[in-house]
């Protein structure tokens, strides 16, 4: 049974920033010894992450914030085994922490992962918690190799206010952002990597966006018009990563530092190939210069 839960939900602002609530599950049923009945289970109280909920919802909604699962059913004659109680469902937001008055959690709805990644690949130490958008501003990192060149990671987030997304709608507006942003960004050499690969399912997700940014062209009409990048960003690699467990993180660093020695190379190449082509030029009026005209 559960006696009292504080509900966290970080927030900025004029936010909620947590929710005290009473919680407790149903009453038993009373049995019937004599004939083996069994009086029914109590009712469980359950909170349900659901996107759009916010936690002035649940403030305003339920103003006694006491929340009890229903009465078991009596066994009797007719029925030895009674009924269950009904179940109390309450719609919470996604990523909240639960925390009993002692401060010990008993559940959480996890966030998107971005801090974590962002620990794990740089020497960052962002906040990390159990609710979405912790990080109150963009965190810079730095990723550092053995031969002491360094990386810096910068960032942004979506809106929160952004109903629930696939991972292929998440690329589109990440695409859409830059390009909106700075479009000469779409350019530049690019990596995906997709967290929370630990969780269940995540295998078959990652195959299918895999298929999807083969061909996005086939998929951008499940996207409102306004939704839609004019441009695409073709990934070099598409890394499946757990900040969780480090699964592939060291992968992405080295993928990360490949692709921007190549970068480095190609500019090189480039800044090689304009000297010579300005020394071209320069003999070339030169020899205009020595030639000249008959006299």
């Amino acid at each position: 049974m559960v006696h009292c839960t504080r509900v966290l939900f970080r927030k900025y602002g004029n936010f909620i920033d947590n929710l005290r609530v009473m919680v407790k599950g149903g009453a038993g049923g009373m049995g019937l010894p004599r004939l083996g009945g069994e009086g029914g289970k109590g009712g469980d109280f359950w909170m349900v992450a659901k996107h759009g909920t916010s936690m002035k919802t649940v403030k305003d909604k339920y103003t006694q914030r006491r929340f009890v699962g229903g009465v078991g059913v009596n066994s009797s004659v007719r029925s030895l085994k009674g009924p269950s109680g009904a179940d109390c469902e309450v719609d919470v937001p996604v990523g909240i922490a639960i925390t009993t008055d002692d401060g010990i959690k008993i559940g959480k709805f996890p966030n998107a992962g971005k801090s974590s990644l962002l620990s794990r690949v740089s020497h960052a130490k962002p906040q990390i918690a159990d609710y979405p958008f912790t990080t109150v501003k963009p965190q810079l990192g730095k990723i550092m190799y053995s031969d002491m060149k360094q990386v810096d990671i910068d960032g942004f987030r979506l809106s929160n206010k952004t109903p629930f997304r696939t991972a292929f709608e998440t690329v589109q507006l990440l695409i859409l952002e830059l390009e909106l942003y700075k479009e000469e960004l779409l350019d530049k050499p690019a990596l995906l990597a997709v967290n929370k690969m630990d969780l269940p399912g995540a295998e078959e997700k990652f195959q299918e966006l895999v298929k999807q940014l083969e061909n996005p062209q086939d998929h951008l009409h499940e996207l409102p018009e306004e939704q839609v990048p004019e441009r695409q960003i073709t990934f070099r690699h598409i890394l499946p990563v757990s900040a969780a467990f480090g699964q592939g993180i060291e992968q992405l660093t080295r993928c990360i530092r490949r692709s921007l020695d190549e970068e480095a190379e190609l500019e090189i190449q480039e800044l090689a190939q304009e000297k010579l082509r300005n020394i071209y030029k320069i003999s070339s009026i030169r020899m205009s210069d020595k030639i000249g005209p008959p006299s």
